[in-house]
């Protein structure tokens, strides 16, 4: 069993990029994306265990503390899978792209 989170970050004076940048880097992060409007940021951090779930769904948002506003915790109820978040790569994470995405549009 996979425990997973979002978190919704309401950023100030325009950091989202920066932001989900810096997110990018966290291992705690498995997917993050710029949103437009309000919230301006998501993350999605996922662990076998509830336990070590909570220390990621912490240590996440601490990386960026200085920019945020608000945070929303959506922990995902009762799914059972092998990991529902394309992994983010060290490569991917240097050049901002997430592995396993589409792009569209």
């Amino acid at each position: 069993m996979t425990y997973e989170v979002y978190i919704l970050l309401d950023v100030v004076d325009g950091r989202a990029e920066q932001t989900t940048e810096v997110l990018r880097e966290s291992r705690s992060v498995v997917m993050t994306d710029t949103l437009e409007g309000s919230p301006d940021v998501i993350i999605a951090t996922e662990a076998a265990e509830r336990q070590h779930l909570a220390k990621r769904t912490i240590q996440a948002p601490a990386s960026v503390e200085t920019m945020t506003e608000h945070i929303h915790l959506l922990p995902v109820r009762d799914k059972l899978n092998n990991g529902a978040f394309p992994k983010i790569s060290s490569q991917n994470r240097r050049s901002g792209k997430r592995g396993g995405s589409k792009t569209c549009c």
